[in-house]
């Protein structure tokens, strides 16, 4: 809770609990991971993105050497929740990242026929939309971006990740946000889906000893299993089945028969006789 308490996040009284809440997730997960070594867990659970289109690479460059966060950066006029800067030889990847937890993204696109497309580059200012992923990419992709620990020159791509408790990626929302920019077919491929819930099998492995990693990663581990944000992994086993007498047991010559049959009676109301079924 730290970060989200240095930078504002926490009011004194309750008036942002729903909000509060994301934020609080948001400082206490990547908080957390970024005190470990970038390859111990953050990289890992960043390669598990999906990509809104199918033909887009992987999130996760495969030439990566290191990473760094920024925490609720401006993007524009708006405050993403994260930046992250993905470091390469002599270049840089950027990805904005906003993290949802009971709710889903705030804003809606107030042009849904693009008479004012978040993509209009050429023009200043930049004219935001109101999506907010939309204009987060925006934004991005101008550079429009404080604070700004990179050089716009080394930037080799910018990409959106959209980060949510769902099960399965959140595919209305991507939609509707692709569908403020002119050119949809152009930016799908920015827009990526990760799951609070993938970070839980990404943890490394419990180490003996109790160093202050194993430590960390203890307590990360033991939140996201509070907060039920870890993947489904089966049913558990019910009690012990019931003991059925053998196959080959004939149940009514025992004691289970005699209790089954006891208030049976035979019918009194069907024919006997031999030709019952003969038309009169």
């Amino acid at each position: 809770m730290l970060k989200a308490e240095l930078h504002g996040k926490i009011a004194d009284d309750s008036s942002n609990a729903t909000e509060r809440s994301e934020d609080v997730l948001t400082s206490n997960v990547f908080g957390t991971l970024s005190y470990l070594p970038p390859a111990a867990a953050l990289l890992p659970w960043i390669a598990r993105a999906t990509p809104l289109a199918t033909h887009a690479r992987p999130l996760l460059p495969s030439d990566v050497q290191d990473a760094a966060l920024v925490f609720w950066p401006k993007l524009a006029e708006r405050e993403a929740d994260l930046l992250l800067v993905l470091l390469l030889s002599g270049t840089v990847e950027l990805v904005a990242i906003e993290c949802k937890y009971h709710r889903g993204k705030s804003g809606r696109a107030r042009n849904p026929g693009n008479e004012l497309a978040a993509d209009d580059l050429d023009e200043e200012p930049l004219i935001a939309c109101g999506d907010q992923l939309a204009d987060y990419l925006t934004a991005l992709r101008a550079h429009n971006v404080r604070p700004r620990p990179y050089e716009p020159t080394k930037v080799r791509r910018v990409s959106l990740l959209y980060v949510t408790a769902h099960a399965a990626p959140p595919w209305g929302e991507f939609e509707e946000s692709i569908s403020q920019f002119k050119r949809p077919d152009e930016v799908r491929d920015a827009f990526y889906w990760l799951s609070w819930r993938d970070l839980f099998t990404c943890l490394p492995a419990a180490e003996a000893g109790g160093s202050v990693a194993a430590r960390i990663v203890s307590d990360l581990r033991d939140l996201l299993d509070r907060k039920g944000l870890r993947p489904f992994a089966g049913f558990r086993d019910p009690a012990p089945p019931l003991t059925v007498p053998p196959a080959h047991a004939a149940f009514w010559r025992g004691s289970l028969g005699s209790i089954f049959f006891r208030h049976l009676s035979p019918p009194s109301s069907i024919p006997t006789h031999a030709t019952w079924w003969t038309p009169a």
